[in-house]
C-alpha cells in the first residue's frame, strides 16, 4: 500500500507540476484512464487487477483535484485554500459512506461471491492481463513523459550552460521568507514557502536541462528551507541558517 501511495502521488506530481500539464488536466486524464479501466473490467478484466489499478490511480486523482482546489490562482488553482478543500473532500466521503450504508450497493451476497470465484479466470489469463496492463501503462506513461518533455518544457538556448540569471525569482522569494521569519510573521513565511516549492518544481525541467549538478545542490538547500519553515513551531535561528545557506547557493549560481 505504501508503494502504491508513493507511486500514484509521484506520477501525479510529475505530470501536473514538473511537466506543466496542470492540476485540472492531470485530474481529467486520470478520470479518463479510470473510465477505461471500468470498461475493461466490464469486459472481463480480472477484478483484482482492476481494483489495484484503480487504487493506484486514486492517488494522482485526489492529489491533482485537491491541489486544483486549494492552490492559488497564480499557481493554477481555484484558491479555495487547504481548509475549505479538506471540508469539501470530507463532506464527499461522508455522503458516500452514508449512501452505501443505507443503499447497501456494495454488499456481496454468498451466491455472487461463489460465482466470482468460479469465473475469476485461470492463473495464466490473470498473468497475461497483468503483464499487458504493465506494458501498456509503461508505454503510455513513458510516451506521455517524452511528449510533455518535448512540447511543454521550455526550450533552453544552446548557449545557456549555467544557471546565471535564471534564479532571480527564487532569491526574491527566499528573501521575503527571511524577512517574514525575522518579523515573526510565520503564517506569511509558510505561505511564501509554498510559493517557493511550487515555482521551483515548475522550473525544474528547464533548470535541470541547463545544469543538473548545480540544480541538485540548490534543490537540497531549498528542501532544508521548506522543512525548517513548515515545522509547527519554526526555530528562527535554524530558519535563518538554512535560508542563508540557500541564498548563498542561489546567489553564487545566479552570478556564475
Amino acid at each position: 500500500m505504501l508503494f502504491t501511495f508513493a507511486l500514484g502521488t509521484a506520477v501525479g506530481d510529475l505530470y501536473s507540476e514538473q511537466l506543466g500539464v496542470g492540476y485540472l488536466k492531470t485530474g481529467l486524464i486520470v478520470l479518463v484512464i479510470l473510465a477505461c479501466v471500468f470498461v475493461a473490467w466490464k469486459r472481463k478484466l480480472n477484478e483484482i487487477l482492476a481494483f489495484w489499478i484503480a487504487y493506484i490511480l486514486t492517488r494522482p486523482l485526489g492529489a491533482s483535484l485537491g491541489d486544483y482546489l486549494s492552490q492559488t490562482k497564480q499557481n493554477g488553482g481555484l484558491a479555495f485554500g487547504a481548509t475549505l478543500t479538506s471540508v469539501i473532500f470530507l463532506s464527499a466521503i461522508v455522503v458516500i459512506i452514508v449512501y452505501l450504508a443505507l443503499a447497501k450497493n456494495d454488499f456481496i451476497t454468498k451466491g455472487e461471491s461463489d460465482s466470482a470465484k468460479v469465473s475469476s479466470g485461470t492463473i495464466k489469463r490473470v498473468w497475461t492481463q497483468t503483464v499487458s496492463a504493465v506494458v501498456l501503462f509503461l508505454a503510455v506513461g513513458i510516451g506521455g513523459y517524452i511528449w510533455c518533455n518535448q512540447n511543454l518544457v521550455p526550450d533552453v538556448a544552446s548557449s545557456q550552460t549555467t544557471l546565471s540569471g535564471q534564479l532571480n525569482d527564487f532569491i526574491t522569494i527566499e528573501n521575503e521568507i527571511l524577512a517574514n521569519i525575522d518579523g515573526n510573521n510565520l503564517s506569511a513565511a509558510k505561505s511564501k514557502a509554498n510559493d517557493l516549492e511550487h515555482d521551483w518544481d515548475q522550473a525544474e525541467p528547464k533548470l535541470r536541462k541547463i545544469d543538473r549538478k548545480t540544480w541538485t545542490r540548490i534543490d537540497g538547500t531549498i528542501d532544508d528551507v521548506l522543512a525548517a519553515v513548515r515545522t509547527k513551531s519554526p526555530n528562527v535561528d535554524k530558519c535563518d541558517k538554512v535560508l542563508g545557506d540557500s541564498l548563498d547557493a542561489l546567489s553564487a549560481s545566479n552570478q556564475s
